[in-house]
């Protein structure tokens, strides 16, 4: 219920008076600068908004010495651990939305414009002789604020390792392989040994462009560069039959089973398309039960095309389910024993492919170790206009998906 105009209110009890006009207008910044221009839920949008400003009005509460007011206002007080743990939590998932430091920041500068503004409206009286608690709120404020920006600033040296570690462990591997069976054909006697040592080459090579094309999609992914798409008009079912075999040729331990239904054209960008597959069949052969079934299955949809990757294995936790496309996490809570190049980057440049054609991709994992990925894509009838050089790269790509246009 809201203050009355004539009844003097604190703000701590304001704020728990009208946590949901507060909260709303939360939602509708978070909704006017959600990235990719995806479409989230309103729980998504409000995430814990509710608990930080809840903390919010317990810290504005709580006792508070001169003393403790200077060190605290000066960033070196002891500081509230239930504000903070609001503001981590609720840091770490924009952050993972794709939400940059910058928009953080943003969504906790509107939340103390909207509270400064129904609070002015709501309680005019009570607004001017209310020093102390503009300053307990803003305080507060800022304490949330500090802690995204350090949250950011971790996840920024977490992103510096993890790069390292790429470089150190998945580069690495198939270099040496590459420069050892070099080095067997430079000394000769290969015989009849040549085609596999060729074939081996390949494979390294393979796995280290794949790798670097995914460093460079994450490096632009980083500073805001939205991934770059070419779409031609393709058969979908096609495109998945010729990935899946190569998958089978990768890894021999595990069945594949390709099922399609309706009309699966549309134009999309081909190349893009079949990283995005070639990513989830090999995710699920690396984490799925050797010599188990991987299903992919691909199915028209009215306006959209819906493909679904499952594979049993383990069980992924639930409050793991949404780390699985961020890079800079997913390998510390995912086992990490896959192949060259598999250090947390596939899935999230999986998500990237699906944002770049304004389509969502969703996990699931039941408790008997089927894990589903679900791919909702729109179709569309026909490719966009484009410009002359990117026509270019749009034939260049036709041409490597042998498609005649």
């Amino acid at each position: 219920m809201e203050a009355r105009h004539d009844e003097p209110v604190r703000l701590g009890d304001f704020i728990l008076r009208n946590l949901e006009a507060i909260i709303a207008t939360w939602e509708e910044f978070a909704r006017s600068h959600w990235p990719s221009g995806e479409s989230p839920s309103s729980a998504e949008l409000r995430d814990n908004a509710e608990s930080m400003l809840r903390a919010v009005a317990a810290d504005m509460e709580s006792g508070q010495s001169p003393e403790e007011w200077k060190l605290r206002s000066e960033g070196a007080g002891k500081w509230n651990a239930s504000l903070d743990g609001a503001a981590l939590t609720h840091a770490r998932e924009r952050l993972s939305a794709g939400f940059d430091i910058v928009k953080v920041v943003g969504e906790f500068r509107a939340l103390r414009a909207s509270v400064m503004h129904i609070w002015r409206a709501s309680a005019p009286q009570s607004y001017p002789d209310r020093s102390d608690d503009l300053m307990r709120f803003n305080e507060a404020i800022d304490e949330l604020v500090a802690v995204s920006v350090e949250a950011h600033s971790a996840r920024v040296e977490q992103g510096r390792r993890l790069f390292l570690g790429i470089i150190g462990h998945d580069l690495r591997q198939p270099l040496c392989s590459v420069r050892l069976l070099a080095s067997a054909l430079t000394r000769g006697g290969a015989g009849a040994d040549l085609p596999v040592i060729l074939a081996k080459i390949q494979n390294g090579v393979d796995s280290m462009d794949a790798l670097v094309r995914d460093l460079l999609d994450l490096s632009g992914s980083q500073l805001g560069k939205p991934m770059a798409i070419y779409p031609v008009m393709l058969d979908l079912g096609e495109l998945a039959s010729q990935v899946l075999g190569q998958a089978e040729v990768a890894h021999p331990g595990h069945v594949f089973a390709l099922t399609t239904d309706g009309d699966l054209s549309g134009a999309w960008d081909g190349l893009r398309l079949r990283q995005l597959l070639s990513n989830l069949l090999g995710n699920a052969a690396q984490h799925g039960r050797n010599g188990g079934t991987i299903e992919l299955a691909l199915r028209g949809n009215g306006e959209s095309v819906v493909m679904t990757v499952t594979n049993t294995g383990r069980m992924i936790p639930k409050d793991l389910l949404s780390l699985l496309f961020d890079p800079m996490v997913q390998h510390s809570v995912v086992d990490s024993d896959g192949p060259p190049g598999s250090m947390g980057l596939g899935l999230y440049i999986c998500r990237e492919v699906v944002r770049a054609h304004h389509g969502t991709i969703n996990v699931s994992s039941s408790e008997d170790g089927t894990t589903i990925f679900t791919i909702v894509l729109p179709r569309h009838r026909e490719g966009p206009h484009l410009d002359e050089e990117e026509m270019q790269v749009s034939r260049a790509n036709s041409e490597v998906l042998g498609i005649q246009e």
